[in-house]
């Protein structure tokens, strides 16, 4: 296939799955599939030259997508969050195909909108348009403005979670660099020794509803490696160099294993992979603050929350001033309680190149600066 009809099978699949009933959910799931493979077929194409093969058990030549996928030639383009999103989509379109998965209403719009961001990510690469942007799904008509809402029921959203009223959350610190007026600075939080509690504890019970949504993480299902949760739930701060992403998971896989400890989650021996437990699969999960996200959009909420708590500790001490001497990366992060604890691989010190990376977004959107050193911070 050349490039128009690669282009216009990636459309053809895409506008499909828009105006398909979920009913058809093999259909469904191959359209969504095909798409995909047509994109990524593509992009090989377009930036490696060609459409690559692999062969099979039975000797016949041809292309693979999950093989497609995991090339580091293909992968290298992209944020690991992206492949993640590519994997993901594979799988459930497999699962789906196959009978092993049902097709929901939240599902399917899932399977859209993930799409659609590895689509929107090849054609920031590729420097052209492959898809027109997605019309919002709605599951209800429009509300009236006679008719009373109380009467209605709500359309649920991706991440069926409940909705009571949003609790307040710290606003993250605007990327403009701050002035000395009040109006212009984030707004007050909690006292720091409060803030281990609140930030892991969120951390924790969004990871577990996380899995007991995911099917892969069912007490029977195959399991999820660390890096498609830490992924998927959005806690990755993106690339540093003093703090990579593959670094960065040392703070999350503290967490699985403080869930572990918990007993709600376990890992496999030989696959590495994690998945709950009985009682984790029964355990009724509260994040209620945060209805009306999806699971990705907790993350990154929590993240948000998490530079607020740090700027606030900061401000507080004089050493952290404009002309103070600074505090130790590793002073602030035990200070500022993002320690889990010490465990095997997850060492209190590993865990630090995520409070890193946080500090580095402080210092990137202008609000903190690094001695020389590189390891004493405070403010701008």
């Amino acid at each position: 296939m050349n490039k128009i009809d690669l282009i216009n099978s990636i459309k053809k699949n895409f506008q499909s799955v828009q105006e398909m009933k979920i009913e058809n959910a093999q259909a469904f799931a191959v359209s969504i599939r095909s798409s995909l493979e047509f994109a990524v077929k593509l992009f090989w194409q377009e930036k490696l030259g060609q459409i690559p093969a692999w062969t099979s058990a039975n000797g016949r030549s041809d292309f693979n997508l999950n093989e497609a996928l995991r090339d580091s030639r293909f992968s290298d383009y992209f944020e690991r969050w992206t492949i993640t999103y590519m994997h993901l989509i594979r799988q459930d379109c497999n699962d789906i195909i196959h009978g092993h998965k049902n097709l929901t209403v939240g599902t399917a719009k899932e399977l859209i909108e993930n799409l659609e961001k590895c689509l929107n990510a090849m054609e920031k690469l590729l420097g052209y348009s492959l898809i027109a942007p997605v019309a919002p799904i709605k599951e209800v008509p429009p509300i009236p403005k006679t008719t009373p809402k109380t009467n209605l029921t709500p359309t649920p959203p991706a991440i069926p979670i409940s909705k009571p009223a949003l609790k307040p959350t710290v606003k993250e610190p605007p990327k403009a660099k701050p002035t000395k007026t009040a109006s212009n600075e984030p707004k007050k939080v909690e006292p720091p020794t409060k803030s281990r509690m609140i930030l892991l504890e969120q951390t924790k019970r969004v990871v577990l509803r996380f899995m007991q949504i995911y099917p892969d993480c069912g007490v029977k299902g195959q399991g999820l490696a660390q890096t498609a949760i830490f992924d998927a739930c959005g806690f990755n701060w993106g690339r540093y160099a003093d703090a990579p992403e593959s670094d960065q998971e040392y703070w999350f896989l503290a967490c699985l294993k403080d869930l572990e400890k918990d007993k709600v989650i376990g890992q496999d021996k030989t696959t590495k992979k994690w998945r709950l437990t009985v009682a984790g699969a029964e355990a009724k999960v509260d994040i209620s603050e945060f209805a009306g996200l999806k699971v990705r959009e907790v993350g990154e909420k929590i993240r948000k929350q998490s530079r607020g708590y740090v700027y606030e500790y900061m401000k507080s001490k004089v050493e952290c001033s404009r002309n103070g001497t600074g505090l130790y990366y590793s002073e602030l992060f035990l200070r500022c309680g993002f320690n889990w604890g010490d465990y095997v691989g997850a060492e209190s010190f590993r865990q630090q190149y995520w409070f890193m990376a946080l500090l580095r977004s402080l210092e990137k959107d202008g609000w903190a600066q690094c001695d020389p050193t590189g390891k004493r911070w405070k403010l701008l």
